[in-house]
């Protein structure tokens, strides 16, 4: 019976207190002959994807100070050749990083997506009384972006408390792949969690059993606070 498919999920979301995460959610048609599961890295400050038939990996999530990113394969932490950059070194648009990288290589319709998420205020904010409060409230923006074939996008997302943004590398069903609609790419979700183990949780809950590889949760409190589960169940903290 066909069923939800998303692939790949990203996401960036504010807890009900503020903080600020990101998501992961990493999923596949045949999960359970694939060997990929999800690595976290804390000394490397990176959660990795990890192929365990051929050795092939990425950084699926990496993080510098208080600056994170994500995405779907190696233009995390990685330019073309093998540099580091990517993602991580925020001088280049996200735009013309993934352009720069292209199609992901032997995955027809396959978009590259990724996001950049700073654990302090946008520094463009605007500081604005909140209603009934004295004290100012700060805005934090998600800078997301994916490539296809078909279109750029690379829009910015305001994060309000309890909520989360994702988009995904997928949409439609899993008889009948396709990439995302340009207009419905992102989603807008409501997060209850207050812990890394927590959020992941939400996170691993979206995708099917049949389907699920590993999810990662990523939640600032002075430093970047990381939960991963695969699988086989293992759960490992960084």
């Amino acid at each position: 019976m066909a069923r939800y498919f998303p692939g790949t999920v990203i996401g960036a979301g504010r807890t009900l207190e503020g903080k600020p995460f990101a998501l992961y959610l990493l999923t596949d048609l045949a999960a359970a002959d694939r060997p990929w599961h999800l690595v976290p890295a804390p000394a490397d400050r990176r959660v990795r994807a990890y192929h365990a038939g051929t050795g092939e990996a990425y950084a699926a999530l990496a993080w510098d100070g208080g600056h994170l990113v994500a995405s779907n394969g190696s233009h995390t932490d990685r330019q073309p050749d093998g540099r580091p950059g990517g993602l991580l070194d925020w001088k280049d648009h996200i735009s013309a990083v993934l352009l720069e990288w292209g199609d992901v290589p032997g995955q027809l319709l396959h978009p590259r997506i990724g996001l950049r998420l700073g654990a302090e205020p946008h520094k463009d904010a605007r500081e604005a009384p909140r209603q009934g409060d004295a004290g100012p409230e700060r805005t934090y923006v998600a800078h997301f972006g994916i490539t296809s074939p078909s279109y750029t996008r690379s829009p910015f997302m305001q994060l309000e408390e309890g909520e989360a943004y994702t988009g995904a590398t997928f949409s439609g069903r899993s008889d009948r792949l396709r990439t995302p609609a340009l207009e419905a790419w992102l989603h807008q979700q409501p997060m209850d969690g207050r812990t890394a183990d927590e959020l992941l949780e939400e996170q691993a809950a979206l995708a099917h059993p049949d389907f699920f590889l590993g999810a990662a949760a990523a939640l600032y409190d002075g430093s970047w606070k990381v939960a991963v589960r695969n699988r086989s169940g293992a759960r490992e903290h960084g």
